[in-house]
């Protein structure tokens, strides 16, 4: 067991520390990563005055630091091998703070860092007070609700849901319990309601549940009747208005839902890829991809479960690490860290909340980060050199993304060229077939499995008469869009003037290749119906790829 650390070393105090750790979830739940940019600097300053404090740069890496490190690294080598590899970096950027937040607990002892949950219940209910005042404002309301559904400073029903419940094991293990503690947990369960989360609800009902196993006194009373009013009163509201879209939400939960399908469809479809990329797809990889191997029709950013995600993103080694790592915690941690660890973990799975990286810190925060048994000293340049340069990065990605967030597109991709979504924006409002090339060769030089990249490519031959090209290039875009209808009759369209020019011309040989393409429109569009899975067709969106009538004659090429 590694010694605990001197009383000198125990004078740097916890409370910046734990401010962050309190006041990430308000930036957003640090999603963006203008806001991931930021909590980085903040941690590298921190680290720097740290390092200042004790003369240099020792410590201990744990298996933590190792898991964390290899996730930020891994996105940032991604981009040798990546879908998109202008948004590697970027990824890099988002998923920074886990290793410095690490790197800064090693700074802290054992007793501080079991400290920095305390503040918790009570950030967590004032997010609740705060959205639902803030949401009140018309101009705001839809920063804070999402159909309907509370939301709160993340932006999404189901992680804001998730943070209120986990500040309820921290609240009840506390030893004081009075009047303070009763109203906190009351908001707490009234902002899990209102989210409308149904997964949320049926975790809490399980940490109910367990604590009135293990719990003593009238704090397992207080805990489940809370719960039964909360529920009861939603049911009433659900019943008298009709609205099941946000507190009666968990009313319509059933393993048949379109919810429960969908995301059990967007893994079936991704665990052949993950098999066949041990390396991943890169930052975004599954965003830009999900199109050319969909069993259904849906267009998600996220697949939905974290471990698949990192599994998609960066590979098999970061992922199994930070497998290893969460059930390390949860097997060395106390009731309050395991209950902890055990929900975010049962939600992460049909989720993406490890995509905040506040929610990332939280889990670390639970885990019992011990030091490993090797010591690193770095010097003074050495530390200021390697904080200096990720400084920069921080600065200049983090920049070019705030930017992109601020709705300044042209001037992000003008700071990062790489950047795929601003340039992807520019391409839709390029005013010209030369600027629409330019901006379509951009992307594709960093990133071939953009469709709209490859319809520019395609329009832009057709506008030449290259048909031999546009061919090419719309089929590569139909690739990436398979269940969307209006590329194969913009296809169709190009194919049917060529076909009327080559034989105007004379050109048998020209007119042949596209009568031959267009003959193979309505084949393609069988087969993509053929392909769709079981799963595909219970979900609410269903492929609608019929031949509008005024293309019937497809079906009558000779």
């Amino acid at each position: 067991m590694a010694k605990e650390r001197a009383p000198a070393e125990q004078e740097l105090p916890a409370l910046p520390m734990k401010v962050f750790v309190s006041a990430a979830p308000f930036f957003a739940g640090l999603f963006y990563e203008p806001y991931c940019a930021l909590a980085s600097l903040c941690l590298i300053g921190w680290l720097v005055y740290c390092c200042k404090r004790r003369g240099a740069f020792r410590l201990r890496p744990g298996p933590e630091l190792l898991a964390t490190a290899a996730v930020a690294l891994f996105y940032a080598a991604s981009a040798l091998w990546a879908v998109d590899r202008g948004m590697a970096p970027v990824g890099f950027i988002k998923f920074l703070p886990l290793p410095l937040f690490v790197l800064s607990c090693g700074f802290l002892s054992s007793e501080q860092r079991r400290g920095l949950l305390e503040p918790l219940p009570y950030c967590a209910a004032l997010m609740v007070v705060l959205s639902l005042l803030l949401g009140a404002i018309p101009a705001l309301r839809d920063y804070f609700y999402v159909n309907r559904r509370l939301a709160g400073f993340f932006q999404y029903p189901n992680t804001f849901a998730l943070y209120a419940l986990l500040g309820i094991p921290v609240l009840v293990s506390q030893e004081k319990w009075g009047a303070p503690e009763l109203v906190c947990l009351i908001v707490l369960l009234a902002g899990i309601v209102l989210s409308g989360s149904r997964t949320v609800t049926v975790l809490l009902a399980f940490v109910v549940i367990l604590y009135a196993f293990l719990l003593k006194g009238k704090r397992r009373i207080v805990l489940g009747a809370g719960l039964v009013l909360m529920l009861t009163a939603a049911a009433v509201f659900a019943r008298l208005t009709g609205d099941v879209s946000s507190a009666g939400r968990y009313l319509t939960t059933s393993a048949g839902s379109s919810t429960l399908l969908g995301r059990l469809l967007y893994f079936r479809d991704a665990l052949p890829v993950i098999v066949r990329h041990p390396f991943g797809l890169g930052y975004l990889g599954y965003w830009y991809t999900q199109g050319s191997f969909q069993t259904g029709v849906y267009s998600v950013m996220h697949i939905h479960n974290d471990l698949l995600q990192f599994l998609l993103d960066v590979g098999w080694v970061p992922a199994g690490l930070l497998v290893w790592i969460v059930l390390r915690g949860f097997r060395r941690g106390d009731l309050t860290r395991r209950v902890m660890i055990g929900v975010m973990t049962a939600h992460l799975l049909l989720d993406f909340d490890m995509q905040f990286a506040a929610m990332d810190i939280l889990l670390l925060a639970a885990i019992d980060q011990r030091p490993g048994r090797r010591t690193v000293r770095l010097s003074g340049a050495a530390l200021l050199a390697a904080g200096g340069v990720l400084a920069a990065a921080c600065l200049y990605f983090g920049a070019a993304s705030a930017l992109y967030y601020t709705g300044n597109t042209a001037a992000c991709a003008a700071v990062c060229p790489g950047y795929t979504p601003a340039q992807t924006e520019l391409l839709t409002e390029a005013d010209s077939v030369e600027v629409m090339g330019d901006i379509a060769e951009e992307i594709l030089s960093h990133n071939d499995s953009v469709a709209i990249a490859w319809n520019a490519r395609a329009r832009i031959a057709y506008s030449e008469g290259d048909m031999g090209r546009m061919i090419e290039c719309k089929k590569r875009a139909i690739s990436l869009d398979k269940y969307t209808l209006e590329e194969y009759l913009d296809y169709a369209d190009y194919l049917s003037v060529g076909l009327r020019m080559y034989t105007e011309a004379g050109d048998t040989a020209s007119a042949s290749v596209c009568r031959g393409e267009l003959r193979a429109i309505p084949a393609m569009l069988d087969a993509v119906r053929d392909g769709t899975s079981a799963l595909g067709w219970r979900i609410t969106d269903q492929p609608s790829l019929e031949l509008p009538a005024s293309y019937s004659w497809l079906l009558e090429l000779p």
